[in-house]
């Protein structure tokens, strides 16, 4: 039996990887695909192993560029520290309070973005 065969063994073929080939990482089984970063990396979170994993994916293969144990800190943490370092995401698959909390902050993003617009206008 392989690590394929068994999920308990922390197989890399593991769920939502973003269509990333990963098998030739050493990566937890629970690792999916959190986002895409401002500046175009791929981000995979394990709650298992309560960690995020960054991967460098311009180049077949991916690589793994930086791995950070959330030490009790939130999935929303990583997510704002991301935003802040790294732009605003390009893709981001997670969720904080469920759906309705995206779409008010979908609605104050574009309400924003039109005021912008707006204001060079005039």
């Amino acid at each position: 039996m392989n690590a394929t065969e068994d999920k308990s063994l922390g197989t890399t073929a593991g769920p939502d990887r973003g269509g990333i080939d990963t098998d030739h990482l050493d990566l937890p089984y629970d690792a999916t695909l959190l986002g895409v970063d401002g500046e175009g990396d791929v981000h995979l979170h394990s709650p298992k192993a309560d960690r995020v994993y960054v991967l460098d994916d311009s180049h077949e293969p991916a690589k793994v560029t930086h791995e950070t144990p959330l030490g009790g800190r939130s999935v929303w943490d990583w997510v704002e520290h991301t935003e802040q370092a790294r732009g605003e995401w390009a893709e981001l698959r997670y969720v904080r309070g469920g759906a309705f909390e995206n779409i008010v902050r979908d609605i104050i993003r574009a309400q924003a973005q039109i005021q912008g617009q707006h204001e060079e206008g005039h």
